[in-house]
């Protein structure tokens, strides 16, 4: 059957309740009989006399559609949280390493600049910028409080994880570079936009399917009919 001509008619074939329940499903969200019917080689008469005596009523299906798409952008937020969770636990592993002295003396301030320093790496390299740089300005302070310990090379890391488009003029490659350093700082850049960008997209479409379902059939039950990005989670 999967290789028939889907332009051949219908030849009502005797279908089991495993198919039947196939066709349910794809009838619910949303394919057509006509092309159901020619895809399985039924009549689309057949298909809508089981749609009415089994209930596939797409209007039914397009609650569960929605909800169904809201609670996928559920998972993605609650990845997104585990995966910070995960950052903090290993920054605080980090800055529990520090060395207070009993009598209340503070710690080195070059040793908190170098900590500072390695948690906006940490950060860095999980693509959270916004706290890369936090930490960047963080250890910048630090180094300035114990001046006798800073590097030249620290300034220009610092300042190239504050300032993007220093970031990007500082490993700018020419046509045969294969420094290692500069593709890996591209490679990250390019993951963080594709990560931007797939999320953006995921977060237009739940707006687009729950807009489409509220102008035809309402508000959904419950809801306040806001389909912006900071109400798109399920709750």
């Amino acid at each position: 059957m999967a290789h028939a001509d889907p332009e051949a008619p219908a030849t009502y074939y005797r279908l089991t309740p495993d198919i039947w329940a196939e066709i349910g499903e794809a009838y619910r969200r949303g394919a057509t009989a006509r092309t159901l019917a020619q895809r399985w080689k039924v009549s689309p008469s057949s298909i809508y006399r089981h749609a009415g005596a089994q209930g596939w009523t797409k209007r039914d299906n397009a609650e569960l559609m929605a909800r169904e798409s809201m609670a996928e952008d559920a998972a993605r937020t609650a990845a997104v949280a585990e995966r910070r969770a995960a950052l903090d636990e290993a920054i605080a592993a980090v800055f529990a390493t520090i060395a207070w002295d009993p009598d209340g003396t503070p710690a080195d301030p070059a040793e908190l600049g170098n900590l500072t320093l390695g948690v906006s790496g940490m950060a860095l390299q999980h693509g959270d910028y916004p706290r890369a740089r936090e930490f960047a300005r963080l250890s910048e302070l630090y180094f300035r409080i114990a001046p006798e310990t800073w590097p030249t090379l620290l300034t220009v890391v610092a300042d190239a994880v504050i300032n993007e488009q220093y970031a990007d003029r500082l490993f700018a490659r020419g046509p045969d570079d294969k420094n290692k350093l500069k593709e890996r700082h591209w490679n990250l850049r390019s993951e963080a936009r594709k990560k931007a960008d797939a999320e953006a997209n995921e977060r237009r479409k739940i707006r687009d399917r729950l807009a489409a379902y509220e102008e035809r059939f309402g508000p959904l039950e419950g809801g306040d009919g806001d389909v912006s990005p900071a109400s798109g989670s399920a709750s």
